[in-house]
């Protein structure tokens, strides 16, 4: 066991040399002080930066000696008599603030994110028995949200960001399953990415797909008219042509052909060819821009990974 244990999914919890500590005695400042220097463990923070993210309505003195009163009641936590000062939290001469990134530590959201993204490297069809198993692991960390109960920008912020990439991976999961023509997983990680997101209609359609490889026509009905439902109520719009054509040929109970076919990948990108149909050009926007939104956080996630990379 590492030296201190921090869960920061569903609450916030540390437990130093094996020993629950209540955070709950902890101040709220020193609390959020602590989770924001976690979460962004891989910089220095200037105490003036600090000020102004937590302290911006107070003068500059009272900022001052809120941090330092802060600082103080975490190192009573973390760096008793028995803990070197230093050991986690880190002061440079200038006065800056960090978490100490070499200490003995563990934590959900550091392990959730490595786990997360180093199986994100490789394609769903070129994945391992074990790489999946690793993914799998890494997504039974997330047992609530982020910092449940902060409310502030840059929790928000960082809440948004765990929760792309959580169900960027549950999607992963699902191409994975579908080149192993594992059912049930495929269909439990399609339950899970609707119940955050229930306009995700490639999600509904490989529902749809799943359900028709096991012979549940019924099921698959279903959930088209789950999609249709949420897609009308929410957006106004119908399901696109694509999903559009697997309840068609439900309908007459004719064979669907090639549902697990290599074209048919999630997120695949909407093909515009000649339309008349207002309310299809009007999904194939939607579609856009919902991948459009995907590629964004893609970016984003790659350029503070490069970030964190250069300043190592």
């Amino acid at each position: 066991m590492a030296l201190l244990d921090i869960h920061l999914f569903g609450g916030f919890r540390l437990i130093p040399n094996g020993e629950c500590k209540q955070t709950s005695k902890i101040a709220r400042s020193a609390k959020a002080l602590l989770a924001y220097l976690l979460l962004f463990r891989h910089r220095i923070h200037s105490r003036e930066m600090l000020y102004g993210i937590f302290w911006a309505d107070h003068s500059d003195q009272r900022a001052k000696s809120c941090l330092s009163t802060a600082l103080w009641r975490l190192r009573r936590v973390l760096e008793p008599e028995s803990i070197p000062r230093g050991t986690f939290l880190l002061t440079t001469s200038r006065g800056d603030v960090g978490f100490n990134c070499e200490s003995d530590y563990w934590m959900d959201v550091a392990e959730f994110e490595e786990k997360t993204q180093s199986a994100l490297s490789r394609p769903p069809e070129s994945m391992t028995d074990l790489d999946a198993r690793k993914l799998e692991k890494a997504n039974e960390m997330v047992t609530g949200e982020l910092l449940e109960g902060f409310y502030e920008d840059w929790a928000l912020i960082e809440r948004e960001r765990i929760r792309s990439l959580y169900l960027k991976s549950l999607a992963h999961l699902i191409g994975f399953y579908k080149y192993r023509h594992s059912i049930e997983k495929g269909l439990a990680c399609g339950r899970k990415i609707l119940r955050h997101d229930p306009l995700r209609e490639d999600i509904h359609r490989e529902m749809i797909k799943f359900y028709i490889k096991s012979g549940q026509r019924g099921m698959a009905a279903k959930q088209y008219k789950t999609c249709a439902k949420v897609l009308s109520e929410e957006l106004g719009i119908q399901p696109m042509a694509e999903t559009n054509a697997l309840y068609e040929q439900l309908s007459v109970r004719q064979p669907v052909q090639a549902v697990f076919s290599p074209d048919s990948r999630i997120g695949q990108s909407p093909r515009f060819g000649d339309t008349t149909d207002i309310d299809e050009a009007l999904q194939k926007v939607h579609t856009a821009m919902t991948q459009f939104d995907q590629m964004r956080e893609q970016l984003i996630d790659a350029v503070a990974h490069l970030e964190r990379l250069v300043k190592k």
